[in-house]
């Protein structure tokens, strides 16, 4: 026969719960101070601000302008834009690997990154980096606490032209 456990321990169990909901409700009933709001401002001032992600969307590619989804190109633009962002990203393939050239518009000082590689920034919103295979070409756009996630242009639905 199993014991599942005596009364004296359902007893004492009880009597734990009884003093912890006890402190639970004499803290809800305590009156706390009120902050001056000066002193609330002041503290909120010291935070960073609260990051802002945005993910661009195709706005436009010279593919699509010609009609063109299922020739081999070599070279393509597509513009990616989210809020007042926009990313033009020139596509061109070298032997085996693309070159990818951009520019980005939208007001202040972008720093681009990507995931899987190195980007060397050229001044004034323009960029370029080689990249084996169009799934490795995404973007990421910084500036101050603004992130806008660029699609490579396998995701922006390319792959299939190449």
């Amino acid at each position: 026969m199993i014991k599942v456990g005596s009364q004296d321990n359902f007893r004492a169990q009880g009597e734990e719960l009884s003093v912890q909901l006890q402190l639970i409700v004499e803290s809800a009933r305590r009156a706390y101070p009120s902050v001056p709001e000066d002193v609330v401002s002041r503290a909120k001032s010291l935070m960073q601000p609260e990051r802002q992600f945005l993910k661009a969307r195709l706005t436009s590619s010279s593919l699509r302008m010609v009609g063109v989804r299922s020739l081999a190109m070599d070279k393509f633009q597509l513009v990616f834009e989210a809020d007042t962002v926009q990313a033009r990203v020139l596509y061109m393939l070298e032997g085996k690997h693309w070159e990818v050239v951009g520019k980005v518009n939208g007001g202040g000082d972008w720093k681009v990154t990507r995931p899987s590689g190195r980007v060397r920034t050229l001044g004034d919103g323009r960029f370029e980096f080689s990249a084996p295979a169009l799934s490795d070409t995404g973007l990421i756009l910084r500036r101050g606490h603004v992130q806008v996630d660029v699609p490579s242009a396998e995701e922006a639905g390319f792959a299939g032209c190449f």
